[in-house]
């Protein structure tokens, strides 16, 4: 495939900046198609090698800045267990009625009488199943899904914004309790 004279333009003024993976994409050719062409211009012939070193040192120097996904979940997992296990011990509180409330809570039929909250029926099902009416499974298991769904915020605000402010945010969300009891 040649290459238009606006691609050729594109390519010689974004060369020291962008890698030629991200050129490729953004004039939407091969990845080889640029080298080729970098090739092929005699006053690049010499520097490619130099080029593709420093865009590569460039980008892992930027991901080494922030923290590494595994990192940002182990700190946020961390956070949240330092915040909220010391509720381990709580008895159950006002916002735990429906887990007082409903008698038949160690019957399979449980999870099927309100479908539309099926995962809640389940969870509360399995939790009684292993430890009966004491509130300390229910709490951590609480804080395991509390981790979950934090992560999910970071994964999620992290596609469409900085690594950064997905993990300020995550944390607000991670430690800020919406209300307290």
């Amino acid at each position: 495939m040649s290459l238009t004279s606006n691609q050729k333009k594109y390519i010689r003024k974004s060369i020291t900046d962008l890698s030629i993976d991200k050129i490729a994409k953004a004039i939407n050719v091969h990845k080889n198609t640029v080298q080729d062409f970098l090739i092929s211009e005699s006053y690049l012939e010499n520097n490619l090698k130099k080029i593709e070193i420093n865009n590569e040192e460039k980008y892992s120097n930027e991901e080494a800045i922030f923290l590494s996904k595994s990192m940002v979940f182990v700190i946020l997992i961390v956070l949240i267990f330092v915040c909220y296990l010391w509720t381990l011990g709580f008895k159950f509180v006002s916002d735990d009625i429906y887990i007082l409330r409903v008698k038949n809570l160690g019957s399979i039929k449980v999870i099927f009488d309100q479908p539309q909250i099926f995962l809640a029926s389940l969870h509360y099902f399995v939790v009684n199943k292993l430890v009966g009416a004491s509130p300390w499974l229910y709490r951590l298991s609480n804080i395991f899904f509390h981790g979950g769904n934090t992560y999910l915020i970071y994964l999620i605000v992290a596609t469409i914004s900085f690594p950064f402010v997905a993990f300020f945010l995550s944390l607000i969300f991670a430690i800020h309790p919406i209300y307290q009891n």
